[in-house]
């Protein structure tokens, strides 16, 4: 029996009718997977990293204080002061990078107290022993070091001694951003800074795809910036260090960085005014610059804070503000 002519369209039609439903059902899981990646990522990198911290009399002795304060949305930040003994020359309050908390500040802390400084080193958000159920990646971090300063101002022990600030990565863009809401702080130091968070993103998304990069940065980008309820490209160093002057500024590059590679730097160096200082650090990856150089780190932070930590505070001067 021969077939009717006339059915052959109709199941072709049906065929491909198959053929497109069966692929829209793939593109439709395998997007949903790409997507469901992407926010994962987001989230794994903003989720609360909460750890108990260790006792600061192996770092410190009897010199450190525990010490909690509250952030301007009121979550609750933990920290340690920790005292040189009498007559402190100044404090430094040091802010760690996105996924440590305070005791990646030890190091430079123990140099500065040796030194005569008071320092504060605290555990930003979602971090080490603070409060809080995200990081926002500087953004309310920021927030988070102007109430560190504005509870120095109001220790008795610590009134009138003028403040320094010192951070590594996105502690380090954090103090410059601070800094500029803060008119009385005179000298900053910020080691392997992003020059805007959009920058450090890429950066490290091509490190690890390559040219391919964009396909999973967009996506993650969209979902992170509706966990921290700001644009990257508005958590920017860039945009607000002129404000600092005429505070001081030392940016240190670590030379192999590649997460906050020198572009970062040099975008910040031609940005900030006057007085501004940039020392880089051989053979030294992101935030190695205390491990390789010990000896110059202790020596560079030393110099800077004597220097601009000499010029005297002004009473009038604006206290910081939060958002």
């Amino acid at each position: 029996m021969r077939q009717d002519r006339s059915d052959v369209p109709e199941k072709s039609r049906r065929t491909k009718g198959k053929i497109a439903k069966a692929f829209a059902i793939r593109v439709a899981i395998y997007g949903g997977i790409y997507l469901s990646i992407c926010a994962y990522i987001a989230y794994v990198t903003v989720q609360p990293k909460h750890r108990p911290i260790p006792n600061s009399a192996a770092a410190f002795g009897t010199k450190a204080t525990n010490i909690t304060f509250q952030s301007a949305d009121g979550t609750k930040l933990s920290g340690w002061l920790v005292s040189p003994g009498e007559h402190p020359k100044g404090v430094v309050v040091l802010c760690h990078g996105i996924d440590g908390d305070r005791t990646a500040m030890i190091k430079p802390a123990q140099m500065l107290v040796k030194h005569g400084y008071a320092a504060l080193l605290f555990d930003f958000r979602a971090r080490g022993e603070s409060g809080g159920d995200r990081c926002t990646i500087g953004y309310r971090e920021t927030d988070d070091l102007l109430a560190a300063i504005a509870m120095v101002r109001a220790r008795r022990e610590l009134q009138g001694l003028p403040v320094g600030l010192l951070g590594h990565s996105m502690g380090g863009a954090v103090v410059l951003m601070a800094a500029s809401r803060a008119s009385d702080i005179h000298a900053v130091i910020a080691e392997s800074p992003f020059a805007s968070l959009d920058h450090a993103i890429h950066n490290h998304f091509s490190s690890i795809f390559g040219a391919g990069a964009k396909l999973i940065e967009s996506p993650v980008i969209w979902f992170g910036q509706r966990l921290i309820g700001k644009p990257v490209d508005d958590i920017a160093p860039a945009k607000v260090i002129n404000r600092i002057a005429p505070g001081s500024v030392l940016l240190i590059q670590d030379a192999n960085d590649k997460l906050c590679p020198p572009s970062e730097t040099k975008q910040l160096m031609s940005a900030a005014g006057d007085p501004k200082a940039l020392w880089t650090v051989p053979n030294a990856g992101h935030v190695e610059a205390v491990d390789r150089a010990p000896d110059a780190f202790e020596a560079h932070i030393d110099a800077f804070f004597d220097h601009n930590l000499a010029k005297p505070v002004d009473a009038h001067a604006k206290l910081p503000t939060t958002r």
